[in-house]
């Protein structure tokens, strides 16, 4: 990988969990298991991403305050620049970020789903 920088890291997996602690920005293509992660860890993002699913991923984040959505698939290095630099400058995309992580936090999805599991149960035997 003679094209990465020396502040840059290439790794086949990225342990999101020990990272996002960490971090101040997250730099994504969109996907949506990677946007909930930073979400859950209040990480605020920058994203391009045009396939899949990740039109509306990015999207939605974007509404939601906690990220710039680029809206295209290949966005040009200034541009990044300028998203990431205004992320950092801009609190209130962290704020909407922690905020959502603190939405996550009041919820056991395990426990809901098993609950509303239950819930169609009984109405199928009723």
């Amino acid at each position: 990988m003679a094209d990465v920088p020396a502040n840059a890291r290439v790794a086949d997996f990225i342990p999101f969990a020990e990272l996002l602690p960490h971090t101040s920005v997250l730099v994504s293509n969109g996907g949506f298991g990677g946007v909930q992660q930073a979400l859950r860890h209040g990480v605020p993002m920058v994203l391009a991403g045009q396939s899949e699913d990740k039109i509306e991923v990015t999207a939605r984040t974007a509404w939601a305050g906690a990220a710039i959505n680029l809206a295209t698939q290949r966005p040009a290095a200034a541009d990044l620049r300028k998203a990431v630099e205004s992320v950092l400058d801009t609190s209130t995309y962290r704020e909407r970020a922690v905020y959502l992580s603190e939405q996550y936090g009041k919820h056991d999805a395990l426990a809901e789903i098993h609950a509303s599991i239950g819930e169609l149960i009984a109405q199928r035997g009723a």
